[in-house]
């Protein structure tokens, strides 16, 4: 599991949607129900986060990392915006900073980190025998990694009701644009727009039938908003 600390929030009060949005899908102006929309967006939100497994609103993250002995670190929360440390060691006291010209972001949207000359393979050699060495060489065992490169960086996507003097961006990143994908952004309205009207199970059902009462839900991944998300289920 990632060691990764959430040090400032998203602040977007819809979620990865507007409620004036929503209104549009919907096909009415009224604003009488607004807290109601604003609700069923975040919750939407928070669904489609669940679907993805990671969070998709940009924040800010403090997250020990282990090495492989590749030229790689791999961050668990993506895509990144910006690093704004990158240290050796987890105890800061004895750390070192890494300068903006030893490493870069080789991959925003997988989370990769890249340094030319490499990141030590952080697996400590066991003690004594192992079945993996016999007492003759020195020996590692697999998935022992520890992780002592710490990173602070923003990762995530800026979405529509980001504030322009939002803390993570007014001092940390370059941007204020957009960067939400509008595929991500459709899904959440769909959800919302099928809760809004159904309510949370009346969302999921394709067809009903008076006599007998017979009730149809969509098969998990039918549904137009998990189709979308498809493509940014995390892969690892």
């Amino acid at each position: 599991m990632p060691q990764v600390t959430v040090c400032t929030t998203a602040s977007s009060t819809d979620g990865l949607s507007r409620t004036c949005e929503l209104r549009d899908a919907l096909g009415t102006t009224a604003t009488s129900d607004d807290a109601t929309m604003r609700s069923m967006l975040l919750r939407a939100t928070e669904w489609a986060e669940s679907v993805v497994d990671r969070p998709l609103r940009a924040q800010t993250y403090s997250e020990a990392v282990p090495a492989y002995g590749t030229r790689r670190l791999t961050l668990s929360r993506r895509p990144v915006v910006c690093v704004l440390r990158l240290l050796s060691s987890t105890a800061t006291s004895d750390a070192t900073e890494l300068t903006s010209t030893e490493y870069r972001v080789e991959d925003a949207e997988a989370g990769f980190l890249s340094r030319e000359v490499g990141f030590e393979w952080t697996n400590a050699p066991a003690r004594g025998e192992t079945r993996f060495s016999l007492g003759l060489t020195p020996a590692t065992l697999p998935g022992q990694e520890q992780r002592p490169w710490l990173v602070e960086y923003v990762a995530g996507y800026v979405f529509p009701e980001m504030a322009t003097s939002d803390s993570i961006y007014a001092t940390q990143a370059t941007s204020t644009g957009r960067t939400l994908p509008y595929d991500l952004e459709q899904a959440v309205l769909l959800k919302a727009a099928r809760w809004y009207q159904g309510g949370p199970m009346g969302a999921d059902v394709t067809s009903r039938r008076v006599g007998d009462l017979s009730v149809t839900y969509a098969e998990p991944g039918a549904r137009e908003e998990e189709r979308l998300l498809a493509r940014y289920r995390a892969a690892f």
